[in-house]
């Protein structure tokens, strides 16, 4: 077992939950405050018309919907288990981790205030080697650790030949490979597949390779 990698995993997912954390409240708080104000409003009969009236109850909806998706995001990282377990792996499709990192990382983007988006992929999916959670640690290191070197700009994640693409572009500070380079690159090694980078003008682009599900490894 390598009791490194686990500590380091950990210590990833420690620091990621720290900053989501921060920033989950921050939202949380900011829009409660304003919403709060303008219940008031309604409730203390300030509108001049009807159809204000129906404007700040739309303003409300709007406001319990994105509520709603940052508990969303709070549950995901609430179930992200600490300390993480070793590594099992099995046949995943290659989509598997993206749903709860593009809930996860979202957040952190627009506060950046960095476009983002997320792979689509098509049915049927290549089938990969991997552990489920390994693979949303991999999915949201990288994703970060983009966002940790743009000032400004835009990631594109996107899918490639049975592979993952990172095109993190725009104003961008000198690569420094942080934890969250560092534990994704080991995980996708011990997967038996390639994370790189390379640099290319303005754009950082990163591929993540994993190895393809072998109907051999079941019966190994």
């Amino acid at each position: 077992m390598n009791w490194q990698l686990l500590y380091e995993r950990s210590e990833m997912l420690r620091q990621f939950q720290q900053q989501l954390w921060l920033e989950m409240s921050h939202q949380l708080r900011s829009p409660a405050a304003k919403q709060a104000t303008t219940l008031t409003l309604i409730l203390e009969g300030w509108c001049e018309s009807p159809q204000e009236e129906r404007q700040h109850l739309q303003h409300l909806q709007t406001a319990l919907h994105q509520w709603q998706l940052h508990w969303q995001t709070l549950e995901d990282l609430l179930a992200t288990p600490l300390p993480v377990q070793p590594l099992q792996l099995q046949p995943l499709p290659l989509a598997s981790p993206w749903p709860v990192v593009a809930r996860l990382i979202t957040p952190l983007a627009e506060d950046r205030r960095i476009a983002i988006t997320f792979p689509q992929l098509s049915s049927p999916q290549p089938l990969i080697s991997g552990d489920p959670q390994a693979c949303i640690e991999l999915g949201l290191g990288v994703s970060y650790w983009g966002l940790q070197q743009l000032v400004q700009g835009q990631i594109q994640i996107l899918p490639a030949q049975n592979s993952i693409l990172w095109q993190i572009q725009g104003s961008r500070l000198p690569v420094q490979e942080t934890l969250f380079w560092q534990v994704p690159r080991r995980l996708a090694e011990v997967m038996g597949g390639q994370l790189s980078y390379q640099e290319q003008g303005n754009i950082l682009q990163v591929a993540w390779i994993p190895h393809p599900w072998d109907n051999l490894e079941s019966n190994s």
